[in-house]
């Protein structure tokens, strides 16, 4: 996937009309399509840039409402770390998408497939912004993140485990 820095501008042609279909007003007449369309993308959030470490497989990505677990190490701007899962000896585990961790982690995640590796920056607004985390992240603070995509459990793989469903029938 091809980044795209926020403050740029791009066109997007639509179809191959060779006319303009806007009146001297600007206004699309009705039933045109137009041309071209031209998004601002300052207005679309800003999508984190990673750096890969290690290739996951390449296959499996994570999807709105999908339970990942993840292992990460967080430092501030300063380079003092303020958690690490290694360490802990347990992936972290969210839903993406659902609200339970700040925006960072969902558009990180979403870029890795299982198995990945990578270290990204999370500006504050996509972090824990003006607040921050009291007694242990400043407000205002871009966090570094090293993460790895351990796994992906849909709703469908949760079910299953809970009604044992995923167990291994033996053949007689």
């Amino acid at each position: 996937m091809r980044k795209i820095a926020p403050d740029t501008r791009a066109e997007i042609l639509v179809g191959n009309a060779k006319r303009s279909n806007t009146s001297q007003r600007g206004a699309t007449r009705h039933g045109a399509r137009p041309s071209s369309l031209t998004v601002n993308l300052q207005t679309m959030p800003p999508t984190l840039e990673l750096q890969i470490e290690r290739a996951g497989d390449g296959k499996n990505y994570p999807r709105k409402g999908d339970n990942v677990s993840v292992h990460y190490t967080m430092r501030l701007s300063s380079g003092r770390e303020v958690d690490n899962s290694y360490k802990r000896k347990t992936p972290f585990r969210f839903r993406v998408a659902s609200g339970q961790v700040v925006k960072g982690w969902d558009q990180a995640v979403t870029q890795l497939s299982v198995g990945e590796k990578a270290t990204t920056t999370f500006p504050s607004n996509l972090a824990f912004g003006r607040t921050g985390l009291p007694g242990l992240i400043p407000p205002n603070q871009d966090l570094n993140i090293t993460l790895e995509l351990v796994s992906i459990e849909t709703d469908a793989d949760v079910e299953a485990i809970l009604t044992g469903e995923d167990s291994m029938e033996l053949a007689e």
